[in-house]
């Protein structure tokens, strides 16, 4: 028989030790952002002549989101000042001297650069929408281009070409050891190594690594802008590959790279998380600066397709080009900021 003076012992070890984990239980935990999928806050749906859009590529410069849709000679600028929406501010038709149909777009300050899948050409726009220079051919002068998505990097195109099958890098302008623009600088992976299967995205990050999306390898592969690889980005578990169709990185940096005791002259460590976008699964996979993989949004098939990703870090927003519902869908991150 257990003493009385015993019973009340534990009753008030069992009582202390209750107490403790209600404070604990109300003390939230400390939740890393790096671990964090973007939330859904809105969604647009582009108008334009009374008709729904399909926005296909999206990209942010200067607090300005850039759109083009499908089957439109057209790209429109969206203001970024509202915290939960979009509003459009301009539309650039590009008709002028033919009809330009963007399949991707890269925006610089005083111009951008469209590829025309339907026409094999990459063209160069001023603001206003005027032609200020165009390629559609290989220097053979007789190798059509078929230009499916492009960025740029210091003067130089990176386009993905779905027909060589290779990333070509072309110089956009004149400089050092180019004489001319539109010259064809090199093409990546180099010719020794064997095309790319289906090139689908292609995006350059800040230190110059070129991210290459394949289709049709159900991938990521990083070349160094001369054109070496150098890795690929980790398998998404659970699925068997994917359809990569843009990329964007957001300011989420990984703890676990933070190292202040090691050299990172190229500052990949204080680099932020790449958004992939996939059409395939429905998904935006993400993954830390050096292709780690950290989680893939939305988990409940909001999205039906989506064709490119966009981020805005002043406002910690990610825009997501969703054409098989008309929609401009939009995230927010949290990055352990204020």
């Amino acid at each position: 028989m257990v003493d009385m003076s015993i019973r009340r012992h534990i009753a008030v070890l069992c009582c202390a030790g209750l107490a403790l984990a209600i404070v604990a239980c109300g003390r939230p935990a400390a939740v890393d952002p790096f671990r964090l999928a973007p939330v859904p806050i809105a969604s647009v749906k582009p108008m334009h002549g009374g008709s729904s859009l399909a926005p296909i590529r999206l990209t942010v410069h200067a607090d300005t989101l850039w759109v083009c849709y499908k089957s439109l000679p057209l790209i429109e600028a969206w203001a970024l000042d509202h915290p939960d929406s979009i509003r459009r501010v301009a539309s650039v038709g590009l008709t002028d001297p033919v009809s330009v149909v963007p399949s991707s777009l890269v925006v610089g300050d005083s111009s951008f650069v469209v590829t025309d899948h339907g026409r094999g050409a990459v063209v160069e726009f001023g603001r206003d929408g005027r032609v200020r220079q165009s390629f559609d051919s290989l220097p053979d002068g007789q190798t059509g281009l078929s230009p499916l998505a492009v960025d740029e990097f210091q003067g130089v195109l990176y386009v993905a070409d779905i027909a060589v099958r290779r990333i070509l890098a072309i110089a956009l302008r004149e400089g050092r050891g180019v004489r001319e623009s539109g010259e064809l600088i090199l093409t990546i992976p180099h010719d020794e190594t064997g095309p790319l299967g289906f090139p689908s995205a292609v995006y350059v990050t800040p230190d110059g690594r070129l991210l290459v999306g394949d289709a049709k390898a159900g991938g990521v592969e990083v070349y160094t802008c001369d054109g070496r690889a150098i890795y690929k980005f980790d398998a998404v578990p659970d699925l068997v590959g994917m359809a990569a169709q843009g990329f964007a990185q957001d300011t989420v940096i990984d703890p676990s790279q933070q190292d202040e005791h090691s050299a990172d002259p190229s500052g990949i460590r204080n680099q932020g998380r790449v958004h992939v976008a996939d059409s395939v699964n429905r998904m935006i996979h993400v993954y830390g600066a050096l292709g780690s993989y950290v989680l893939s949004y939305p988990q409940d098939s909001s999205l039906t397709g989506p064709s490119d990703v966009a981020v805005h870090a002043a406002s910690r927003r990610v825009f997501v080009a969703d054409p098989g519902s008309g929609r401009i869908v939009i995230y927010r991150y949290e990055d352990g900021g204020v």
